[in-house]
C-alpha cells in the first residue's frame, strides 16, 4: 500500500494473484477499472512520407493505447529534410477515443527524393504528457513514368526503360538471409532492377546475377524456398501507418523462374491473397534465362485510383538467389532496404512516382 490510498503492482514481472478475505471477486474487478497505470504511453506516434489525393505529403498519426479518451494533441515536427518544405510544422488532433487512430497530411511544397537526413524527429504534447518520436527510416527509390509500351517478354531493354532509375541489390549488408562470408560478390549474385509506371500499372523489370543453376522446386505456396525476386508493396500508407496495420493494406509478390522461360508467381496478402490497390488477379509476369542468370518483367496492375505523379507507396526489393552450387547452404536473400521486411511493413522504403 501506499499510505493506505491503494496498492501498487509490478506489470514487467510474473503474474499477481489476488485473493481478499474482505471482498468479493466482483468487488475486486471493480477496483481495478477504476486502476491508472503509471508511467504508460497513452499513445502511439508516426510520420511517414505520403500522398495525400495525388499530391506529395506527409502523413502524421496517432493511435490511442489507453482505454481512456486522450484529449487535444498537438504535434510539432522539430526535425526535418532540409531540402524538403513543409506547408506546417503544427498538426492539431482532437479528442483520440480508445483504440482509435487519426490521421492528418501535410502537404510538401518542396520535395526531393533523397532527403538530406534519414529521419524526421517529432514531439507531441497532450496536456502534461509529451512524446518525442523518430519517423521510420526515410530511405526512397524512384518510379519513372514509361516511355514507351512495355512489352512484357522479360527482356530488360534500354529501350523501354529508358529514363527509369536502377536499384542495386549488390552489397553485403543487404543480405537479410545467408552467411555474407560465404557470398560470392555481385559477380555471381547480385540484382539490379528499374521501375517504371503508366496510369494504370506499375512495371519491374529486373536482371539477377546467379551463378548456379536457375531453379525453384519449392511448391507454390513456398516459393521463397528457391530462387525468387520479390516486390512488397503498400500502396495505402495513410490508413496503416502502424505496425498492426490490416494485412490486407500490404503485401508482396513473389515471381519464381519455372521451366524453360516461364515463370510461376503467387501474392502473399490478406486472408485471400490480395493487396489493396492492387489488382492481383491481374498481375503477368516473364523471365528470360541468360548466360548469369535471368532477367524477369512483372506487370503490377492497380485497382481503384489510377497512379499519378507525386503518388508515394511504401516499398521493398528482394531476390532470393542460390548462389553457385545450388545448395541450400548458401542460399542468399537481399533485400534493397537491408531489412527484413514481409512481416514488419514498418521496414518497408518508399517509392515515388516521378515526373
Amino acid at each position: 500500500s501506499r499510505g493506505g490510498e491503494g496498492l501498487v503492482l509490478p506489470l514487467n514481472g510474473a503474474p499477481v494473484y489476488l485473493t481478499s478475505d474482505k471482498l468479493s471477486g466482483d468487488e475486486i474487478l471493480q477496483l481495478f477499472e477504476k486502476a491508472s497505470i503509471g508511467n504508460a504511453r497513452e499513445f502511439a506516434l508516426d510520420v511517414a512520407p505520403c500522398d495525400d489525393n495525388g499530391a506529395t505529403a506527409l502523413a502524421v498519426g496517432l493511435r490511442s493505447l489507453t482505454n481512456k479518451p486522450v484529449g487535444r494533441v498537438v504535434v510539432e515536427l522539430v526535425g526535418f529534410p532540409t531540402n524538403w518544405g513543409l506547408a506546417e510544422n503544427l498538426v492539431f488532433f482532437g479528442r483520440l477515443e480508445p483504440a482509435t487512430t487519426q490521421v492528418r497530411c501535410i502537404p510538401l511544397t518542396r520535395f526531393s527524393v533523397s532527403p538530406d537526413v534519414s529521419e524526421i524527429q517529432v514531439s507531441a504534447q497532450s496536456g502534461n504528457y509529451r512524446v518525442e518520436g523518430i519517423s521510420r527510416e526515410l530511405i526512397l527509390a524512384q518510379a519513372m513514368p514509361a516511355v514507351m509500351e512495355i512489352k512484357l517478354d522479360g527482356e530488360v531493354t534500354d529501350a523501354e526503360y529508358a529514363n527509369a532509375i536502377p536499384i542495386s541489390l549488390d552489397k553485403a549488408e543487404q543480405l537479410v538471409g545467408g552467411d555474407p562470408q560465404a557470398w560470392s560478390g555481385r559477380e555471381k549474385s547480385s540484382a539490379i532492377f528499374r521501375l517504371v509506371w503508366t496510369p494504370d500499372a506499375l512495371y519491374v523489370g529486373g536482371i539477377v546475377k546467379d551463378a548456379g543453376e536457375v531453379q525453384n522446386h519449392a511448391a507454390d505456396d513456398e516459393l521463397w524456398l528457391g530462387d525468387a525476386v520479390e516486390v512488397y508493396l503498400r500502396p495505402e500508407l495513410k490508413g496503416s501507418l502502424f505496425k498492426n496495420a490490416p494485412v490486407s493494406q500490404y503485401g508482396k509478390i513473389i515471381v519464381a523462374p519455372a521451366l524453360g522461360n516461364s515463370t510461376r508467381s503467387r501474392v502473399v496478402g490478406g486472408a485471400d491473397g490480395t493487396i489493396a490497390g492492387i489488382d492481383a488477379g491481374k498481375i503477368e509476369s516473364a523471365i528470360k534465362r541468360t548466360a548469369s542468370g535471368y532477367s524477369l518483367e512483372i506487370k503490377i496492375p492497380v485497382s481503384g485510383a489510377r497512379l499519378a505523379a507525386g503518388k508515394i507507396w511504401g516499398f521493398d526489393l528482394g531476390a532470393i538467389i542460390y548462389d553457385e552450387t545450388g545448395d541450400a547452404t548458401r542460399r542468399f536473400q537481399f533485400v534493397w532496404t537491408g531489412k527484413q521486411a514481409w512481416t514488419s511493413p514498418d521496414n518497408f522504403g518508399f517509392l515515388y512516382f516521378g515526373k
